[in-house]
């Protein structure tokens, strides 16, 4: 965990925004990993597996404006291309996009769409970092015919291929093939199918970096069309692939599309496609398997109508079901729907997010993830039985072995040690230690829940813990669990002075370790978390002997404060107490001197010691860090102190007062001057790495710097996030934020959130109200009857929003963030503008930006 210095001072001063950001990407396909790597190529690099990534959730498209990517439901890029149409299809038509963990690359260009000038050259962007940096690179010169279509992917990081296709014209068309062995920095050509093939094409892939398949619409042949190469695309031989005999019923023609491929093993997705000429033909996809990397398919019957069954639930196209059914399922089937020619089925919402299909012995298995506009999660499970009817396989039955049920993945979860607590939590959420033990948990700046440890009396009930204006609502003893455990829910509402009828449910569960003193409490909104309460209750472990050594260093650190030498030695075993006795006793039982005194302090407690961090001052102002250690013996079943050192300074005080420091003191930040209200000459230290910085930073102990390591640019290394504060004041709140490389301590340039401000967001005053827009896009109204009700009187607003006088950095999550206040008079604020950073071009860059009105 990060030590926090705002645990020794009172920041309550400061302002915090919040900041939500929220987003869902909904995927259909079969579950998997996001990106996986398995055995080696010829060349010994890691391949990547596309298997994978084909039912990875990952996606792009057009938002707000620009070409996002997202990463499945872990994070979102933006390719630096600007959109010349708010058309997706239209836009995304001549592109080709393929996306992984290690190499994210987008194909453009070498296509006029308006049909006049020159083509431009097709170009390739890259980028390495999950869309943080890009690169782009020529693949063509500018000579090049016009290539409407284009597909695109990579076998290893560095090993890709890129098929470009021509226009269609009677069904034929022309197509290049190129490929790359150093991660798309240089593409050359090597083969084409026109002289072999030249259809319509439909699909690519490549096994390695020699053996390559191109897809092909249906034409004559109604089978599958598919061709393959074992060297780069100068020679290719037909797959022998057919529509099985007893899938022709719902086949009258197939078309292959991309194939994907781990090594050797590899899947062949087909549309099998039912057309009887009544205009309204019925589409459903299947897969084709090889392990000897495309020589050989083959087609699992089984496996495929129950993948027909599971994605017909998924788009709630029930044609697709009814064509795989026996004639008795179909029967009933008719008879449920609403009329013989309605095939809709499922309800709207919750919606399918992804599903999966096993096979169990002679019957298939298929789970289903839903999601509903809350973002809860859920899971259904469903058992396929198979038969033949007219010499086909069909569906017979289908049991609903779980119809829906609240359902929480901890597949992608991180495990966090707060020194008191362990347990897992979503990977986007940030669990926060504060000083009264209390956890805090967030997500995007959102305030989630809290882990409390409450008294506890065992003779009473759980309603010990409601306080008042609460009602518990249900109350249910869990199974499983590492303590015994209790799910409550409380609802609390307001004060009847209060004329508010609104409330908030509440979700507590009660962990209550065996002879147990206390209870450790996860209280979370229920709005905000449902499934993930219980999930991180389960994974919980809790260092009741620590909780225990805290408190005694505590009240150690309350008597070491106050001077008060009687309270530190009742707290020592006999042994310490005999060592000490007369030297307090000599002292008037009076510890510590006038002048420096501690202000406050932190504890780090661990297993049979205690750290604890004071902070000095003098008549001057703030005095620096010092350490103490605290020694711990077990005494008749109780911990006492049994030794402690005297308070040694920080490292780095000799370069002047130390005021801000991580990782124990291997990371520190002091200042040699103080001149009025600013320390000055500030030294920076990481691992015995020093450098000295012309900053300035306010003293009052409350603005002390702030210190955060977080990766920023992507490339696996944290980065020291410094924080410093140039002003406070009623209404003002300037605060500057440097970002550094750990390793030679250079600077990474950060945008001015002003001038962020100044180029995309447009504000406009006057008589009717306050009407603000960013990035030309819908313009936030604020009505004057409403801004005078609540912010100021209209005589007092200014001719032009303020900004500068609150600018608040914050590390949230691993991202910069920045609040800066938008000052409509001199004592009222309309709210916030919210501004998040990312790494583009080796700077910090202002990338999103939002307004959180305070009315």
């Amino acid at each position: 965990m990060k030590e926090r210095f705002a645990n020794i001072f009172d920041r309550s001063k400061r302002r915090k925004g919040v900041i939500t950001l929220c987003a869902l990407i909904v995927a259909i396909g079969i579950t998997g990993a996001s990106v996986a790597y398995s055995g080696n190529d010829g060349g010994g690099e890691k391949r990547i597996d596309n298997i994978a990534l084909l039912h990875a959730g990952n996606w792009y498209g057009l938002e707000g404006n620009q070409f996002v990517i997202s990463y499945g439901t872990k994070k979102t890029a933006v390719v630096p291309l600007t959109p010349d149409t708010e058309d997706q299809s239209v836009y995304l038509a001549d592109k080709a996009v393929y996306i992984s963990d290690e190499v994210t690359a987008v194909a453009y260009g070498g296509h006029n769409k308006e049909y006049r000038g020159q083509v431009p050259p097709v170009s390739v962007l890259i980028s390495k970092d999950q869309g943080q940096t890009w690169n782009s690179y020529t693949v063509t010169d500018p000579k090049t015919v016009d290539y409407e279509t284009k597909y695109l992917g990579f076998t290893t990081p560095n090993e890709g291929w890129l098929l470009l296709a021509g226009g269609a014209a009677m069904g034929h068309q022309n197509n290049r093939i190129f490929v790359t062995s150093d991660g798309g920095k240089t593409w050359s050509e090597t083969g084409n199918t026109s002289d072999t093939y030249a259809r319509v094409v439909t699909g690519a892939g490549f096994a390695d970096e020699n053996t390559g398949f191109v897809s092909f619409r249906y034409d004559a042949d109604p089978n599958p069309v598919v061709y393959r190469t074992e060297n780069k695309g100068k020679t290719w031989t037909k797959c022998a692939l057919e529509i099985p005999d007893s899938f022709k019923n719902i086949a009258t023609y197939a078309t292959a599309l991309s194939p994907v491929f781990d090594g050797a093993k590899g899947v062949l997705p087909v549309t099998f496609r039912k057309n009887e000429g009544n205009g309204n033909p019925v589409d459903v996809t299947v897969q084709y398997e090889t392990s000897d990397a495309g020589k050989t398919w083959t087609f699992h019957e089984k496996y495929n109508l129950a993948l027909i069954w599971a994605d017909a639930w998924a788009t709630r196209d029930g044609r697709a079901r009814y064509e795989i059914m026996s004639s008795q399922m179909q029967n009933g089937f008719r008879a449920q729907q609403l009329s013989p020619d309605n095939f809709v089925i499922r309800w709207s919402s919750p919606w399918v997010v992804s599903y999966q299909v096993a096979l169990d012995g002679t019957q298939a298995v298929v789970t289903y993830w839903y999601t509903d506009s809350s973002t809860s999660k859920y899971r259904g499970v469903e058992r396929l039985t198979f038969g033949e009817e007219n010499g086909r396989p069909v569906v017979t039955a289908c049991k609903t072995e779980i119809e829906m049920e609240e359902y929480t993945d901890t597949t992608d979860w991180k495990r966090v040690d707060t020194g008191l607590y362990a347990f897992s939590i979503p990977d986007d959420w940030e669990a926060v230690a504060l000083a009264d033990s209390t956890v805090s948990f967030t997500k995007g700046g959102e305030e989630l829940g809290t882990l409390m440890r409450l008294g506890y009396d065992a003779s009473r009930a759980l309603s010990q813990f409601e306080g008042n204006h609460a009602n518990t609502l249900s109350t249910e003893p869990l199974e499983g669990y590492p303590y015994a455990a209790t799910k409550v829910i409380i609802r609390r509402s307001q004060p009847a002075a209060a004329h508010d009828d609104s409330y908030v449910d509440e979700v507590h569960i009660y962990l209550i370790p065996e002879k147990s003193r206390f209870a450790y409490d996860l209280c979370f909104d229920s709005s905000l978390v449902h499934g993930e309460a219980a999930e991180i209750a389960k994974s919980a472990l809790i260092y009741t002997d620590r909780m225990q050594i805290q408190d005694l260093a505590r009240k150690w650190g309350e008597a070491f404060k106050n001077r008060d030498g009687k309270a530190q030695y009742d707290l020592m075993n006999p042994d310490l107490q005999k060592k000490v006795y007369e030297d307090y006793q000599e002292r008037d039982w009076v510890t510590g001197q006038l002048s420096p005194w501690v202000d406050g302090f932190t504890v780090q407690p661990g297993d049979d010691t205690a750290v604890l961090t004071y902070a000095y001052m003098t008549l001057d102002g703030f005095a620096g860090y010092y350490f103490q250690t605290l020694s711990f013996a077990l005494e008749k079943g109780q911990f006492m102190i049994s030794g402690y050192t005297e308070p040694k300074q920080v490292n780095g005080q000799r370069e002047g007062t130390v005021l801000a420091y991580l990782d124990s003191g291997k990371t520190w930040l002091s200042a040699a001057s103080l001149h009025g209200e600013m320390f000055s000459d500030i030294t920076l230290s990481i691992n015995d790495k020093t450098k000295r910085f012309p900053w300035k930073t306010y003293k009052a102990p409350a603005f002390l710097p702030e210190l955060g390591y977080a990766d920023v640019n992507g490339d696996g290394q944290k980065e020291l996030i410094v924080i410093l504060c140039k002003g406070e004041g009623t209404g003002t709140l300037v605060e500057e934020i440097h970002v550094l490389n750990g390793e030679d301590l250079s600077e990474i340039a950060v945008q001015s959130p002003l001038s962020a401000l100044e180029k995309r967001v447009v504000s406009k005053i006057d008589q009717s109200g306050v009407k603000i827009t960013i990035d030309n896009q819908k313009t936030l109204v604020f009505p004057e009857k409403d801004i005078t009700a609540k912010v100021a009187e209209k005589k007092s607003w200014f001719d032009t929003l303020g900004t500068g006088s609150i600018i608040d950095y914050s590390i949230q999550g691993g991202d910069v963030t920045v609040r800066v206040g938008a000052q409509l008079s001199p004592a009222g604020f309309l709210g916030d503008f919210n501004l998040t950073y990312a790494y583009q071009n080796h700077q910090m860059k202002v990338n999103g930006i939002r307004f959180s009105p305070g009315i």
